[in-house]
């Protein structure tokens, strides 16, 4: 830490909701773990969600966040958080939010892939969010809803 200016380390507020995720207590205390062995002393927040919601709603989200966010889309996922002046999204680059926009205007697979590989790039590169866990969705369903309908590779409609 010395090397880049804080040879004390530093403190970060890290910011999570309660009981959004399996063991994300458990999640956030490791994390804190692994920060203070670099010298980053993490200041946890557990919030409420409706306080999470209003936080959100007010950009006063600081630090780092724990907001727990998927989909198997591209645009499900970037277009919502990374995209400039968005309620979840923090960030702004303007060659991004070309990029998204484009990708969420076609449903041609290769192009879409082709947009998404060059937004991947910038996300790549200037990290506005750093992925830590993907953990598994679980569904539970009584036996009259035991009807799957496939819509996308590897993803399924219950109906």
């Amino acid at each position: 830490m010395a090397e880049t200016g804080y040879p004390d380390g530093f403190p970060v507020k890290m910011i999570s909701r309660k009981g959004r995720f399996l063991k994300d207590a458990e999640i956030i205390e490791a994390t804190a773990g692994f920060l203070a062995q670099v010298g980053i002393k993490a200041e946890i927040e557990d919030l409420e969600p409706g306080v999470w919601g209003q936080v959100s709603e007010k950009k006063g989200r600081e630090g780092i966040i724990f907001p727990g966010w998927s989909g198997r889309d591209p645009n499900l996922v970037w277009y919502p958080l990374l995209k400039s002046g968005l309620y979840q999204g923090y960030f702004s680059n303007a060659e991004l939010d070309t990029l998204l926009d484009a990708g969420s205007a076609t449903i041609d697979a290769d192009e879409r892939k082709a947009i998404y590989a060059k937004a991947a790039v910038i996300t790549k590169e200037e990290a506005p969010h750093l992925p830590m866990i993907q953990p598994p969705l679980i569904f539970g369903l009584d036996a009259p809803q035991r009807r799957y309908h496939r819509f996308a590779r590897r993803a399924f409609r219950m109906t």
